[in-house]
C-alpha cells in the first residue's frame, strides 16, 4: 500500500515538474522573442537613420562646400576646404586665425559640414585616409579625435555600440 502511495506521489511530482518546466520554457521563449523583436526594431531604426544620413551626404557633398579643420590645444592650426568637383584646397593661416574666434555655427555658415581632427597626425593625408576605413573612422570618432558638426545621427548612434560589434557588422 505504501509503495502505491509513493509511486502516485512520484507520478504527481513528475507531472508538476513537467508543468513547471513547460511554463518556464514558455517564459524564456517569450523573453527571447521580445529581445529579438527589440533588436530587430533597433536594426530597422538604425538602418533607416543610416540610409537617411547617406542620402543626405550624397545630396550635399557633391554640391556644398565642407571644411576639414585640425585642432591642437583647442586651437585650429590648419585646414582644408572641400569644394565639389575640385581638389581639396588649403585654408590660409589668416582664415584659420579668424575661425579660432568664431563659434562652430558661425564657421559653418554656408558650409555643409565641418570635420575637426584632434589631435593632428603626422600628416593631413593620413587623417583624411581614416574616412576610407569605416572601422578606423568609428574608432577615432568614439575616442573623440574626430568631431563632425553638425553631428550625423548615424555617428551619434554608433558611438553607443561596442567597437567589437561594429567590427563584426562591417566585416
Amino acid at each position: 500500500m505504501y509503495m502505491y502511495v509513493i509511486l502516485v506521489g512520484i507520478f504527481v511530482l513528475a507531472i508538476l515538474l513537467f508543468v513547471v518546466a513547460i511554463k518556464l520554457i514558455r517564459v524564456v521563449l517569450k523573453v527571447l522573442l521580445m529581445a529579438t523583436s527589440v533588436i530587430m526594431i533597433g536594426v530597422v531604426i538604425l538602418g533607416f537613420v543610416m540610409i537617411s544620413d547617406i542620402s543626405d551626404i550624397k545630396q550635399h557633398l557633391g554640391t556644398d562646400t565642407s571644411l576639414i579643420l585640425i585642432e591642437e590645444n583647442n586651437t585650429y592650426v590648419r585646414g582644408l576646404r572641400h569644394v565639389p568637383d575640385e581638389e581639396l584646397e588649403p585654408i590660409g593661416a589668416e582664415e584659420i586665425a579668424i575661425y579660432n574666434d568664431m563659434t562652430l555655427d558661425e564657421i559653418l555658415g554656408n558650409n555643409y559640414k565641418i570635420v575637426i581632427f584632434t589631435p593632428a597626425y603626422e600628416n593631413l593625408e593620413e587623417e583624411i585616409r581614416i574616412f576610407s576605413n569605416p572601422l578606423a573612422f568609428i574608432k577615432t570618432y568614439k575616442e573623440g579625435s574626430i568631431t563632425i558638426y553638425p553631428e550625423l545621427r548615424t555617428t551619434r548612434l554608433l558611438s553607443y555600440f561596442p567597437t567589437n560589434i561594429i567590427q563584426r557588422i562591417i566585416k
